[in-house]
């Protein structure tokens, strides 16, 4: 045990915090495949342990692909930069930003090496090489945001055209209405029948509201599946929007604006617009309907 070397090795690999958070240090168990710990810190422990062994060749696949840019930096800087200064070092990597400290670099395409030399031979080349570089360049200054400006994005509201066909929809569903308005009509219309007994008088009338009421049963029973029906379809272009969506939307947009967003709308969806709409569909034809059968009587 090289105590020195150790606490360098440690200090090299960024985990010195991470250590010190760990209610056992640095003698806290591991769990089967490190589940309780996170990627980052897994990949920085197998970094220390690599660094301490003080080997002559090191062969590092993406050493930074679990670690923020900011960490990225520290194990690039402390670790590969100084730690390993004196040792062969085999890096392969995504982070195009690191290329201009190393000695060679090999650019690998199908599976092929197709390009070789130092940062500024190959800048120089306008190759894959170049592109590869300006496309990390564009992708950094999109990001780039000045100080008086927010990552998040402001929430904005849009308002579109949904189409006539769910009014057209909800307004043929308010049909039921018409044993509602027939029941009104046969009144109006029994009692200037002459001869007409109160008894035939109040069994029509009971058998009209009877199946009234069978009516407005059908008629919320039908309502559902025809909600349930647009719910579905507006939910998969939603679903579909959200995963085409680019990178870019994800970084500014927060992951609970979007499922608070998605649980509001579909909640008025599913329960709120379609009985709405049949009710006040409905209201307006009682109104009309009997504003007809006023003026039929008198």
């Amino acid at each position: 045990m090289d105590a020195t070397k150790y606490e360098k090795a440690i200090k090299a690999c960024d985990l010195d915090k991470d250590i010190n958070s760990f209610d056992h240090g640095d003698e806290t168990k591991i769990s089967q495949r490190g589940l309780n710990m996170s990627g980052g810190q897994k990949q920085r422990i197998q970094l220390v342990r690599a660094v301490y062994n003080d080997a002559d060749i090191y062969l590092l696949d993406d050493p930074f692909s679990a670690v923020d840019a900011h960490t990225a930096a520290i194990l690039f800087n402390e670790c590969i930069m100084a730690a390993l200064a004196h040792k062969t070092v085999i890096l392969v990597t995504h982070q195009v930003e690191f290329l201009s400290e190393v000695d060679k670099i090999l650019v690998m395409e199908a599976r092929q090496i197709t390009q070789s030399g130092s940062n500024d031979e190959l800048l120089t080349s306008r190759t894959t090489f170049e592109q590869l570089i300006n496309a990390h360049k564009n992708a950094i200054t999109i990001l780039e945001f000045s100080n008086d400006e927010q990552l998040a994005e402001e929430e904005e509201t849009e308002i579109s055209d949904v189409g006539w066909k769910p009014f057209v929809d909800n307004v043929l569903a308010s049909k039921w209405n018409a044993p509602d308005a027939a029941s009104t009509y046969w009144l109006a219309l029994g009692i200037r029948i002459p001869n007409i007994g109160n008894t035939l008088l109040i069994e029509v009338y009971t058998a009209i509201s009877t199946l009234n009421v069978v009516f407005v049963y059908l008629r919320s029973f039908c309502a559902a599946p025809l909600g349930l029906k647009a719910s579905k379809a507006l939910f998969a272009g939603f679903t579909n929007s959200i995963f085409n969506a680019p990178m870019l939307f994800f970084d500014s947009t927060p992951v609970g604006r979007i499922l608070t967003q998605a649980s509001s709308y579909f909640s008025v969806v599913d329960f709120n617009i379609r009985f709405s709409i049949i009710l006040v569909v409905a209201a307006d034809i009682e109104l009309i309907t009997t504003i007809g059968i006023m003026a039929s009587v008198t």
